[in-house]
């Protein structure tokens, strides 16, 4: 439970930035690759303590699919973002700033009426539902694989 608990959390971590606002890509984009980067952290550390063979163990694939799962999540929002952005910009080319009064920031934009930011959105939570279901179909043959080991 050392390894598998921590690095569980990571990427629980790491999808919950989905959850987000769309709008803040940085806050979105520095806690996954902060998850990135703590998950390859323990990989290292966890590769220290155990004893080195030749064959691959069942550590070395949980930790390598995890850190894939969390590399696909930081994919997915740069995607997003640049379908963001990308809807922002008008057909010149020109970007389009869209300006309100100080006291309305309080409240967060209604981005279904925003320019084509409804594409951002749909993807966003496509990727929401997506990546559950991948990930505990990933748990759940993990698990199989690990009781048919231990029976063999």
């Amino acid at each position: 439970m050392n390894a598998f608990l921590p690095s569980l959390m990571m990427v629980v971590i790491s999808y919950s930035t989905l959850f987000f606002h769309i709008d803040d890509f940085e806050d979105r984009i520095m806690v996954s690759l902060t998850s990135q980067l703590v998950l390859a952290a323990f990989f290292s550390q966890g590769s220290l303590t155990i004893p080195k063979t030749s064959y691959l163990k069942l550590i070395d694939v949980w930790y390598v699919s995890l850190i894939s799962q969390v590399f696909i999540i930081i994919i997915s929002l740069v995607f997003i973002e640049n379908l963001r952005l990308h809807s922002l910009k008008a057909p010149m080319g020109i970007t389009t700033v869209h300006v309100a009064p100080a006291d309305s920031l309080k409240q967060p934009l209604d981005y279904k009426t925003s320019f084509g930011a409804d594409k951002a959105n749909k993807m966003n939570t496509f990727f929401i539902i997506f990546y559950p279901t991948i990930f505990f179909s990933f748990i759940i043959y993990f698990t199989v694989s690990c009781v048919n080991g231990l029976r063999s």
